[in-house]
């Protein structure tokens, strides 16, 4: 039995969910478009690359060898981007059904959060990578691993809620 207010809850979740389904395909548009255009850029273009942590990397005088690397490192951490986008519009749709607190949902945002792991490691191999190359090496305080340990957290109560609800469901 689901009490009148769990019905609006739901209803409101759902509503947002079908909000933010097409927001999220945008992105995951746009990310296809950036996965096509940065490796066109690092494969043939000229001038320097500019990383968001201050290294730079000249273009015009970096070596085959060395653009395929940073290349694929882009292509892999790109495409983990998008298995991401992918698994958060699973997880709203997921939402957007009612089905908030299921196994699938918890197995979906645990899969987010391990790819979000995956991304940031990517990043990392990324940044150090742009640092030899430069010859600008510096650590810097990673600030990813705050969104890891919330998204595994999400998963978790996601889980949790899960079998709570199946313990629930279970009782008379």
């Amino acid at each position: 039995m689901v009490s009148e207010k769990s019905e609006l809850l739901y209803a409101k979740v759902a509503k947002v969910s079908g909000i933010a389904i097409p927001i999220l395909y945008i992105f995951l548009g746009l990310l296809c478009i950036a996965m096509f255009a940065l490796t066109g850029v690092v494969l043939f273009g000229t001038g320097e690359l500019e990383m968001d942590y201050g290294s730079h990397v000249d273009l015009t005088n970096l070596d085959w060898v060395n653009r395929i690397v940073l290349a694929l490192a882009f292509v892999f951490t790109l495409g983990c981007l998008v298995r991401l986008f992918r698994k958060l519009i699973q997880v709203a749709r997921y939402f957007k059904e009612g089905s908030i607190f299921s196994e699938q949902t918890a197995d979906c945002a645990h899969s987010a959060a391990f790819t979000l792991m995956i991304i940031y490691i990517g990043s990392l191999f990324i940044g150090a990578h742009v640092a030899f190359l430069s010859g600008d090496l510096r650590l810097d305080i990673p600030d990813g691993v705050f969104a890891i340990v919330f998204a595994y957290l999400f998963a978790w109560v996601l889980k949790i809620g899960s079998q709570l609800k199946a313990e629930n469901d279970l009782t008379v």
